[in-house]
């Protein structure tokens, strides 16, 4: 434990949190009105939010992080020291669930949301890590000097059922491994890696067998009978070792030490690469999630997941060409909602290489299945909106509207309407967003300073405009 408190920042995973957040950007030093129209605007999201608006969502539509808002705010996992003072003290005193009060960092002003916490790792959670570095470092002497004072000290800390398990293993494996099983059948300890302890002993055994097998192979006459029992050793310990270490994460959650242990022992399994891929991309570590998809590609080509996620990842980094044939291929595996999940992030991938006529067959696919899609008739008006067919982009922006009021997609129909030379329909649906009074009021004024323009009503314009 000594050695432990010591070494801390060594082997501690620090507390972390992972939490959603929406920023309306001012400089520290911008005027006054600045600064108050960016206070107006952060104000009226958290009335939104307070009244019972999805976070996700309203990070999507106003947040101004151009990083995390497509993600709808997902900061992932951070640490203290990562994020400014402001930011760092309020995340940090959220639980899980909770919304902060508006803040004021350097960047401008935030709303944060808490998503999930981890505490910093106790000496159980690593002790294994210690034990191997002061082995390494120190060797097995001083070792032995420091394990007997944390006996002698820590007393009341040996009466703890894991600790005395963990005290049998330098001496007695099997006895060891008996207190750790029957800890995991009873289920009163709720330590979620004692199935990765139990995996580190057979790792042990394991390599006791593996070593034994070599030294029995190099004689000159070696004992079958004795390589055979070796050899079924080897299996079993190989398949225990690997079922505790998918317990494990199974139980505890992802780890990227974990998912490196496992794969030497499962290689061949195209789901746990995919798994990882997944972790990986989760933490913004898109390019390990790339290699470790393509691992997974390698050995199952058709595994729709993989094939999914590294098309997501290829159209965030605009690489449309592979984002579409990925899409595609994953295309012909799916039915149903899945299906048209697909289709609707292939169209966006056609429309944003601007080959609009397969974007439009996929839109429509989708919609004759759901036409009360907001998102792909959204999409759809967009299409049209870039191909000169206005009119008919107004239409499907109006449906789009059925399945709810957004600032942002009132601004759409609006222009849509000035295109199409609708000019009252432009300045009612202009004056709806000005009046509502949301940080999209000002692409508002600019298209009703358009509309009065068209109008011939100059004076009216150059209000707008200013």
């Amino acid at each position: 434990m000594e050695y432990f408190e010591e070494n801390k920042p060594q082997f501690a995973s620090p507390e972390m949190v992972r939490a959603r957040h929406i920023l309306i950007k001012v400089a520290q030093d911008a005027p006054e009105e600045e600064v108050a129209a960016a206070q107006s605007r952060i104000e009226e999201i958290k009335g939104k939010l307070d009244g019972g608006a999805d976070f996700a969502e309203l990070a999507q539509q106003y947040s101004e992080d151009e990083g995390t808002a497509s993600k709808g705010g997902d900061l992932g996992w951070f640490q203290r020291g990562q994020m400014v003072k402001e930011f760092e003290d309020a995340a940090f005193a959220l639980e899980p669930g909770q919304m902060s009060d508006i803040i004021r960092s350097q960047h401008g002003f935030h709303i944060i949301k808490l998503e999930d916490r981890r505490k910093a790792s106790s000496f159980e959670e690593v002790k294994d890590k210690v034990r191997s570095a002061y082995l390494e470092d120190q060797k097995q002497k001083k070792f032995d000097e420091w394990y007997e004072k944390v006996r002698e000290e820590a007393e009341t800390e040996i009466e703890l059922p894991v600790l005395q398990a963990y005290m049998l293993e330098e001496k007695d494996k099997d006895g060891a491994l008996a207190a750790y099983e029957e800890l995991a059948a009873e289920g009163e300890v709720s330590d979620v890696y004692i199935p990765y302890y139990i995996a580190r002993i057979y790792e042990e055994k394991l390599q006791e067998a593996q070593d034994q097998q070599e030294e029995l192979k190099g004689e000159e006459q070696p004992d079958e009978q004795k390589l055979r029992k070796l050899e079924e050793l080897i299996a079993d310990y190989t398949k225990k070792a690997k079922d505790k270490l998918y317990e494990t994460l199974d139980a505890a959650g992802g780890d990227a030490e974990l998912f490196d242990k496992l794969i030497p022992y499962d290689d061949q399994n195209p789901n746990l690469y995919y798994r990882y891929a997944k972790f990986l991309e989760e933490r913004g570590q898109d390019a390990d999630a790339v290699e470790q998809l393509e691992q997974a590609l390698e050995l199952k080509p058709d595994h729709a997941g993989a094939l999914i996620l590294h098309a997501d990842i290829m159209l965030e980094k605009d690489d449309y060409a592979k984002a579409i044939e990925d899409y595609n291929q994953a295309l012909q595996l799916l039915q149903g909602d899945e299906r048209r999940t697909v289709q609707t992030k292939l169209g966006q991938a056609y429309l944003e290489k601007e080959e609009y006529t397969r974007a439009e067959e996929l839109f429509a696919a989708v919609l004759d299945a759901d036409p009360e899609n907001q998102q792909v008739l959204t999409l759809m008006g967009d299409l049209l909106f870039a191909t000169g067919r206005f009119a008919e982009a107004a239409g499907y922006y109006e449906r789009a509207l059925r399945g709810g009021v957004k600032p942002e997609l009132q601004v759409k129909l609006g222009n849509a309407y000035l295109k199409a030379e609708n000019l009252k329909e432009a300045g009612e649906i202009f004056d709806q967003v000005v009046k509502g009074g949301s940080f999209y009021a000002a692409e508002a004024y600019l298209g009703r300073g358009d509309v009065h323009r068209a109008q011939g009503l100059t004076e009216k314009a150059l209000l707008d405009y200013k």
